[in-house]
């Protein structure tokens, strides 16, 4: 990277803004062509990067990044100036060779601050021609080797000493006895992957590890996936961080244990760039949580209408033992201010550069009620399961907010901000919302300036539940025997899910399912996990309903809805979910509303992941369906897209929906009935006998 040349002007290669004479076109170029100091203090792993450029014939500090704020070591940097060949500054920069200082308590009398650097704890320091500068690398610990500016091959994840780092947190054998304690009780099965998955060869995230079983549902990159529904119900309750689903809006950011850190500002009294080191010394806390992405379901919204979202199936879902510092006790050690003086709203950010749109972050703004509550556990989150944060999950800290959709969680946390009003981040303003049906594009939500309206925003869950066995295309012999039809639920805000129940005659009558409560309550009797449920039925009776469907029930008698509303963003898609029975002679099969993988998205020959069942497949090894809405979908369509007229008509209604049931049930009129004719009964019956669906 290079010092950058516009208007005949050099400006400094770490200026993180375009200087305000410069045309839009220039101004534009000017910040694709930026190397901010924050990126190499990041790339290279330094705790400080101080930039040295030529002004009026002398070598002074311009920029610098890293906390430091109160070093003495900063402050004579600041009042310091060198001539081209003078000091170890003004040799790098005569000589455009590097000067690295491996262990500052050996370096000679060239290196002038040495005292100063010793004082704050310097270890060691590098000082690189960069461009037209010098950047000035300074880092606590001592380096073995002179580091680079350039971007790292691979991330922290893969390249730290995890042993290290967890022995330097502190109480880490109590948290760790904890969280092996939960694991056990819960039933933790592991899913280890070390290895990148080879589709990610030519991609910037090429250095993550990934099962290459996830259904990758955007193509190859960025990564957004599920894991194949019969892999995640077989893991059981607690979900391995290589099976969990992923929604990366972007590449997947190269961070590091010892040089990330966490700029908090705003209204709080202590300002600070938070560290790894830092914030592991706050009191620490370990809950079970399930994540789940607004969009989970979202294929069967699709295919009513597309919307601005990809396909989801009903596997983005995922539970994990999640180990943090709550967020309240971060906020009360950065002196948050009260509420009075105006901190109503806590904004989180990613990094820079993680994201395209808007000011290249993902963000979300909280009130400052939930991040406080002691109530709910919400936690800058650095281990999962036991182990650091998988970089898929936001190693090495990323936001928790236990009951919300996971699209208010920030991955990477790098940023936060008290501020007085709502943040206006792109991704928070612009996602994750539930519009009306009659909202169909873009342009109609800003005709109708609703972006904003807190009315559509999506903070807390919805009920959901979803089944899960018997899979999609699996085939079973048709016996007196009895299937164990299983599948999970969750609730939002903390609410238990109460009830699940499964209906075989369209909500005629509902078999109680049991449910499997793994997690305990805490002590306001708020659950954060998702329940499994399962209920036996006969196969004989499975084979002559034609379909079955499963609904939840919360402890406030919330139930799922019988039908879909479309939005525009297909988020919180949450109907009965309905699974139909085909008949292959002596067995029968099985089908799901949708079904996402692999075969859809990048590979038409990858495997299907059964699980302990046989699939109804095609002669060309394809399943069956590709679900029973798609294959319907013109009639899904029919029955459920927006942007219908409003026709009215006097025999819609109740009657004309179920009149199929009335006329099974009907008797055969009767003397009584026929001296009765006057009723509302035989009303209602003579409107059941005329007109037809």
């Amino acid at each position: 990277a290079q010092a950058i040349l516009l208007e005949g002007v050099v400006h400094p290669i770490a200026q993180t803004s375009p200087p305000s004479y410069l045309g839009p076109f220039r101004q534009s170029l000017f910040r694709r062509m930026l190397a901010p100091l924050e990126d190499l203090m990041r790339n290279s792993g330094a705790n400080y990067v101080f930039e040295w450029a030529l002004q009026r014939g002398m070598l002074r500090m311009v920029n610098s990044a890293g906390d430091d704020d109160g070093i003495t070591y900063s402050d004579m940097s600041a009042m310091a100036k060198f001539s081209p060949g003078e000091g170890c500054v003004g040799k790098a920069f005569a000589s455009k060779e590097t000067i690295f200082i491996q262990d500052v308590s050996a370096a000679t009398s060239d290196f002038w601050r040495k005292q100063n650097a010793m004082e704050d704890g310097l270890q060691s320091i590098a000082f690189i021609p960069h461009g037209e500068s010098v950047m000035e690398l300074c880092f606590s610990k001592q380096v073995g080797k002179v580091p680079s500016l350039a971007e790292p091959d691979a991330g922290g994840f893969v390249v730290e000493d995890h042993d290290a780092i967890m022995a330097s947190i502190p109480d880490i054998a109590k948290v760790k006895g904890e969280v092996e304690a939960m694991m056990d009780k819960l039933g933790y099965r592991a899913n280890k992957i070390d290895a990148p998955d080879k589709r990610d060869a030519g991609n910037t995230d090429k250095w993550v590890p990934r099962d290459p079983r996830l259904n990758r549902l955007t193509g190859i990159h960025p990564f957004n996936c599920e894991a194949p529904l019969s892999v995640l119900r077989e893991h059981g309750f607690l979900t391995p961080a290589s099976l969990h689903y992923v929604r990366n809006h972007g590449l997947c950011p190269k961070l590091f244990w010892h040089s990330h850190s966490i700029e908090i500002s705003g209204l709080v009294d202590k300002p600070m760039r938070l560290t790894m080191a830092e914030l592991v010394k706050l009191p620490k806390i370990s809950v079970p949580v399930t994540l789940n992405c607004a969009g989970n379901r979202r294929k069967e919204q699709n295919l009513i209408q597309k919307g601005i979202g990809f396909h989801w199936g009903c596997a983005a879902a995922s539970t994990v033992v999640w180990t943090g510092v709550p967020l309240h006790e971060v906020l009360k050690h950065v002196g948050i201010r009260s509420v009075e003086a105006g901190a109503a709203w806590i904004n989180f950010a990613s990094p820079k550069g993680e994201v395209s749109a808007g000011d290249g972050t993902y963000g979300a703004s909280h009130a400052r009620q939930v991040c406080m509550n002691p109530t709910r556990p919400c936690m800058l989150a650095f281990m999962m399961n036991g182990e650091l944060l998988h970089p898929d999950h936001g190693y090495p800290v990323r936001l928790l907010m236990p009951g919300y959709i996971g699209g208010r969680m920030i991955k990477w946390v790098s940023t936060i901000t008290v501020t007085k009003d709502e943040g206006n981040n792109h991704y928070h303003v612009y996602d994750n919302r539930v519009f009306p049906k009659h909202i169909a594009a873009r342009e109609d939500a800003t005709a109708e300036n609703i972006w904003k309206d807190p009315a559509f925003t999506i903070n807390d869950r919805n009920i959901n539940s979803a089944i899960w066995s018997p899979a999609h295309c699996a085939k079973v012999k048709v016996s007196d025997a009895t299937y164990t039809v299983r599948g999970y639920a969750y609730a939002g805000a903390g609410r238990p899910v109460h009830r699940v129940e499964v209906t075989l005659n369209n909500a005629q009558n509902w078999r109680p399912a049991r449910i499997e409560r793994f997690e305990t309550p805490d002590e306001f009797g708020q659950c954060w996990c998702w329940v499994h449920w399962s209920v036996e039925i006969p196969i004989s009776a499975l084979a002559e309903c034609g379909e079955f469907a499963v609904r939840a029930w919360d402890d406030s008698q919330n139930c799922q809805p019988e039908r879909p509303t479309w939005n525009l963003m297909g988020m919180m898609n949450n109907p009965w979910f309905r699974v139909k029975v085909h008949s292959l002679g002596d067995e029968i099969w099985f089908e799901h509303p949708t079904q996402v993988d692999n075969r859809h998205s990048i590979d038409k020959n990858a495997p299907l992941n059964p699980q302990n069942e046989e699939l109804h497949l095609l002669p060309n090894g394809n399943l069956a369906s590709p679900g029973w809405m798609e294959r319907m979908v013109a009639d899904v369509q029919r029955v459920y897209a927006p942007g219908k007229p409003e026709d009215l008509d006097a025999q819609e209604g109740w009657e004309r929906e179920k009149q199929h049931v009335g006329r099974r049930s009907r008797p055969e009129p009767s003397a009584v009935a026929q001296q009765e004719s006057g009723c509302c009964l035989a009303g209602f019956q003579a409107l059941l006998g005329r007109g037809s669906v």
